[in-house]
């Protein structure tokens, strides 16, 4: 399975999944999450779902999370 996933990939950049009809609602934010996420967290004031995919450390998470408020 990881040997299609890596196949699937070869030659493709960020993003190259999403639908062309949808791409006006994706952006991708490179950086630091400690920087970036809160950032735009204040741009969007709301969030419907929030996906982490991130630096998987505790401290990370915790940071991130708590951004979220009580979950």
């Amino acid at each position: 399975m990881a040997d299609d996933f890596e196949y699937q990939m070869a030659g493709h950049t960020s993003g190259w999944i999403v639908p062309d009809n949808l791409r006006y609602r994706w952006h991708l934010i490179l950086g630091d999450s400690r920087t970036e996420f809160p950032r735009l967290l204040d741009q969007l004031g709301v969030i419907d779902l929030f996906f982490h995919d991130s630096e998987h450390s505790l401290e990370n998470m915790r940071f991130e999370y708590g951004l979220l408020g009580p979950i």
